[in-house]
């Protein structure tokens, strides 16, 4: 039984010790989008990791492909995402860079390309991003 007890409390702080739960992290740019996603974790340094995730800055939740790269001086964390959106009578596709100081995430920066299929128009901003951990997420 002591023993049992020691092996419990050694695996409990191992499991405590370890990396926090995956959280769903939220990238605000400006008043004009909120990318979500879904069980974030950052990456290693040096790699990238990739999500399904979900533009929400509307009524109608968007799927995104997000993927996240942290460099290996662990000093920028790169995030891109693409999503496709209808407004009113035209089709959208949406093409996003953030670029954020890590471990900080403060005074993130993100350049949105816009083009509409319907029209063949394209614009381009850039936006002062907050990321943040979401609690809880929103939809869906």
């Amino acid at each position: 039984m002591r023993h049992l007890t020691g092996a419990v409390l050694a695996l409990a702080a191992v499991l405590l010790s370890g990396p926090a739960w995956a959280k769903d992290m939220c990238f605000q740019f400006g008043s004009k989008g909120l990318l979500v996603v879904r069980g974030y974790r950052p990456p290693s340094p040096g790699k990238c990791r990739t999500w399904a995730a979900y533009e929400a800055s509307t009524d109608v939740p968007y799927p995104a492909n997000a993927t996240a790269c942290l460099n290996a001086s662990r000093s920028k964390l790169y995030v891109h995402w693409t999503w496709s959106g209808q407004t009113f009578f035209t089709f959208d596709f949406y093409s996003a860079n953030t670029v954020a100081p890590y471990p900080s995430l403060t005074g993130a920066l993100t350049w949105v390309m816009r083009e509409s299929t319907s029209t063949g128009s394209e614009d381009a901003t850039s936006e002062p991003t907050v990321v943040s951990a979401c609690f809880p997420a929103p939809l869906p």
